[in-house]
């Protein structure tokens, strides 16, 4: 009789291991959807798409805040080679709340010191109150082109992801190989570096070296990062 019973416990110990397995990798592999940001169905079933392409689902959850880093072209290997920087900022609303999105550019100087209209570089930061709203951030800005949705997959399957590289990094090479994309994720930050011609080169290296002059930082609590957010000059 007690042996009965130890088998009926144990079977149905074994269903029910059995029912909560698929749920646990439902969950795990749940589809992409925003939770900070509005998006309309054909930017929502883009986002899904390319999220599952680079393996959002594996994405760390992070609690770290970090102001953006200060940026000039000194962080160039060879600052002298390229051009002073030109800026500008917008503000991005999560909730009720503007957070700044800010893009500098530069050119390579050819001869005479003229500024190169083939070699360039544009660096963005998005400075988000949360790691899940920049993660959103740079899934939007993966797939805010004309390029059609199958496209994207092919593309972002294929691309590198270094490990070395923010909490998350996607980098992508033209396929002549002129034009370099990195976008990478550490904490609230979302980063995307485009450069191209002899620029190029110059984006996995920028990338570095933003990442780690946060490396070194202290994280900062919520309230601390809105003052000091808006605190910053050039906000608009």
């Amino acid at each position: 009789m007690i042996r009965s019973w130890k088998l009926r416990l144990a079977s149905l110990g074994l269903l029910l291991c059995g029912c909560l397995a698929p749920a646990r990798g439902q969950e795990e592999t749940k589809p992409f959807r925003f939770e900070t940001r509005p998006a309309d169905a054909h930017q929502a079933e883009r986002a899904g798409a390319v999220a599952a392409a680079i393996g959002f689902a594996g994405w760390p959850k992070t609690s770290e805040l970090y102001l953006a880093p200060a940026v000039s072209r000194v962080l160039f290997r060879d600052p002298a080679g390229v051009s002073e920087e030109v800026r500008a900022c917008t503000d991005v609303s999560i909730g009720d709340e503007p957070w700044p999105l800010c893009t500098w550019s530069w050119k390579a100087l050819g001869e005479g010191r003229k500024p190169s209209a083939e070699d360039w570089l544009d660096l963005q930061i998005f400075v988000a109150p949360s790691g899940r709203a920049a993660q959103e951030h740079l899934i939007g800005s993966l797939v805010d082109n004309q390029m059609a949705t199958e496209n994207l997959v092919a593309v972002y399957k294929t691309a590198s992801r270094p490990k070395n590289l923010g909490h998350v990094a996607v980098v992508v090479l033209a396929p002549k190989g002129q034009e370099t994309t990195t976008s990478f994720i550490r904490g609230n930050l979302a980063f995307r570096i485009r450069g191209h011609g002899t620029l190029a080169a110059e984006v996995l290296p920028l990338a570095a070296k933003l990442d780690e002059s946060l490396i070194a930082r202290a994280p900062l609590t919520l309230e601390e990062l809105r003052t000091r957010t808006r605190e910053k000059p050039g906000r608009k």
